[in-house]
């Protein structure tokens, strides 16, 4: 399995985007604000995908990439192994483990209808 992990690529101050972050992944205002000004060694998202809560991350991605494309804010998105947290990554494996939006959504698209 694979472990997605979202962060804001680079720090923000945006109140609006905090509310969404507590609105949609019940994180506090606060957290959700320190998170985001910490740019890409924040991340606020992360799950392992193909298990059994499949369709809520599933839902969870679509959304935080949804919204964060409306307001034309990079992200980053990392693949780790399950249960690999990347925080624990050097800067190169970083690097080497992110991903594009396009392939993580083909693999999301992929697996549509598969899980309940």
């Amino acid at each position: 399995m694979s472990r997605i992990s979202i962060a804001c690529a680079l720090p923000s101050k945006d109140l609006e985007i905090a509310v969404f972050l507590h609105q949609r992944l019940k994180m506090s205002i606060s957290g959700a604000r320190q998170l985001l000004a910490s740019g890409a060694q924040g991340f606020f998202y992360s799950a392992d995908l193909y298990g059994n809560d499949h369709v809520q991350c599933d839902q969870d991605i679509r959304d935080i990439l949804a919204f964060f494309g409306q307001k034309q804010l990079s992200l980053l998105l990392v693949e780790t192994a399950e249960g690999q947290a990347p925080q624990a990554l050097d800067a190169d494996d970083l690097e080497h483990c992110s991903i594009a939006e396009e392939p993580l959504l083909n693999a999301l698209d992929a697996c549509r209808g598969l899980y309940r």
